[in-house]
């Protein structure tokens, strides 16, 4: 059996509003490359926080994953960690 490579990628934005249109145009362009994505903010009766948590399963081309990493490292005050697991 073939081992198949599963990379997640944790995505910190400071500041959702202001990174948003640059933000999504990324995601966008890697849609092939994206299986899951899963998004989150705190949310209550008083406040809506500008910071965000973006989870994304990855899937396709390995090759590209890299690609979008950089490209979404290069996002002002957006964080990126990885995690790889061999299944």
């Amino acid at each position: 059996m073939a081992i198949k490579k599963l990379k997640i990628l944790g995505i910190s934005v400071g500041d959702r509003i202001k990174a948003v249109e640059e933000l999504q145009q990324v995601l966008t362009n890697y849609a092939d490359s994206i299986k899951t994505r899963f998004g989150f903010h705190e949310l209550n009766q008083n406040v809506c926080s500008r910071r965000a948590i973006i989870l994304l399963e990855l899937a396709g081309n390995p090759n590209v994953w890299n690609d979008l990493e950089t490209d979404l490292k290069e996002i002002e005050d957006v964080q990126v960690k990885e995690m790889t697991f061999f299944i």
